[in-house]
């Protein structure tokens, strides 16, 4: 059973509340949508269904909540019309032709340097994020997201992680997601330390821009092994921006060895160490 933080404002056990429960599925195709993101509207406080699209939880009558998941519409439903099934509407994606004459494949991002730590991420029900600055030249013009790479273990069925993968907004920071369909890390071999996640079908296109990976801890579950992210602290540059969904109002913020600082406007402290993850992507570039 999955419950909101009891220290969001909306969990209560006043009698005015009620128990919302209900199942999460694909409107075409009938399949379950497995760790779907609920979120209570106007407020930062949200929880995941489980891996059997399963949510349960206490709310007062007044309460909308958002539905939402990478490739499906968000939907709005106040808490007296959720049924026992929900059914999310999956996202048109168009697609374009791109004709090219020759192919390159190159790598960008945190690849050679080894890991110095390894970062539980958060604790139960934090649901914190990482998201890593992929840097490409600016001399590459057309390119494909191909291939992303990231380092860690224990990423099990009822622990996973969800991958992001952001433009880069006008402060620098991750902004507009560009990943079409829901990617769960989970259920890999632990004596691998690096995870490779093929994108080639998400036909994810850039032009001169920059991008960035982002990993999400998403179950509220009490009763699990945390995966962990590995992160180098051997980069001298900020590159990857941290934050939570329960926490300084979901702000981004780069972590150094001393100290951390909020984005946009922070000043980053001088003769200090920035913890980055260790992520990287392949990319095929169009000439």
């Amino acid at each position: 059973m999955l419950f909101f933080l009891s220290a969001l404002p909306f969990v209560s056990i006043k009698s005015q509340n009620i128990i919302v429960k209900s199942f999460i599925k694909d409107k075409e195709s009938n399949h379950i949508v497995p760790f779907c993101t609920i979120q209570l509207l106007g407020t930062n406080s949200a929880m995941d269904a489980n891996e059997n699209g399963y949510f349960e939880t206490s709310a007062k009558k007044s309460d909308t909540l958002i539905f939402s998941c990478i490739g499906y519409v968000d939907l709005k439903l106040s808490t007296l019309d959720v049924p026992d099934t929900i059914y999310l509407k999956p996202t048109v994606i168009t697609l374009h032709q791109i004709v090219v004459s020759k192919r390159v494949n190159q790598t960008y991002g945190i690849v050679k340097e080894k890991k110095d730590r390894s970062s539980a991420g958060s604790a139960p029900g934090i649901r914190r994020e990482f998201a890593t600055l992929i840097e490409i030249p600016a001399n590459i013009g057309l390119f494909k997201i191909a291939k992303v790479f990231v380092s860690g273990k224990d990423f099990k069925e009822e622990s996973p992680i969800r991958l992001y993968i952001y433009e880069v907004d006008t402060n620098g920071l991750p902004g507009k997601e560009l990943l079409t369909k829901e990617i769960l890390l989970k259920n890999r071999d632990t004596q691998k330390k690096i995870v490779t996640i093929d994108l080639k079908d998400q036909e994810i296109y850039l032009e001169n821009t920059s991008f960035f990976v982002g990993v999400q801890w998403i179950t509220s579950a009490k009763d699990f092994t945390v995966p962990e992210i590995f992160e180098t602290f051997k980069v001298k540059k900020l590159l990857t921006y941290r934050r939570s969904q329960t926490n300084n109002k979901n702000k981004w913020f780069g972590e150094f060895k001393k100290d951390f600082i909020f984005f946009p406007g922070g000043a980053i402290p001088e003769n200090d160490t920035p913890i980055n993850v260790l992520a990287s992507a392949e990319i095929e570039v169009y000439q």
